[in-house]
């Protein structure tokens, strides 16, 4: 089973995840992407291009575009990485390519999901909560598979909590309660 990539270029190699998702192009984004960490590690003047923070991102975006252009790259990455370059995370372009590249590689874009419940979750429970985590984190239809992890928090009150790689949703009574009671003490307050 492969986890979602994290940390910044784990975020970056995850949205490239869910783009050539959403595209219907995981396949071809993946040979691109070896075909393009293959050039990287061919070519020095390229690899001290990504890496040389000197050069303005413009410059960086021209050149990845004719790169892009020239190896006739899937558009998909072509655009993510004129995004990459944009944000000026191009330095980071190999770091993200190879965290794309583990995270497809591993498991076929298997993925795992924590969900903390207050109490025990049934199988129904969990089938529907699979899901809603599929549908919400990678979009239905995606064709990604989520494995799910239950825990059980009893501090929770009520509800429950999901965490996705760096994603994490707070579904609880807990937090709710914690809510109302820092609005109240606001209003008291002030």
């Amino acid at each position: 089973m492969s986890r979602m990539a994290v940390g910044l270029t784990g975020r970056y190699a995850n949205a490239l995840y869910g783009a050539a998702t959403k595209a219907s192009a995981l396949d071809a984004v993946r040979t691109d992407v070896a075909k393009l960490r293959s050039l990287a590690a061919a070519s020095a003047p390229f690899t001290d291009f990504l890496r040389d923070p000197s050069l303005s991102r413009s410059a960086k975006k021209d050149v990845l575009g004719s790169v892009m252009k020239a190896g006739d790259f899937h558009p998909t990455l072509a655009t993510f990485l004129y995004v990459v370059a944009e944000n000026g995370r191009a330095t980071d372009a190999e770091k993200i390519l190879d965290d794309f590249h583990a995270m497809v590689a591993v498991g076929g874009g298997a993925h795992e999901a924590i969900v903390t419940s207050a109490a025990a979750l049934s199988e129904w429970e969990l089938a529907l909560l699979k899901k809603s985590i599929v549908k919400r984190f990678f979009g239905a239809g995606s064709g990604v598979e989520v494995d799910v992890a239950a825990v059980v928090d009893p501090e929770l009150v009520g509800g429950f909590t999901v965490q996705v790689g760096d994603k994490f949703v707070d579904l609880s009574v807990k937090a709710e309660l914690m809510k109302v009671t820092s609005f109240l003490q606001k209003t008291l307050e002030g």
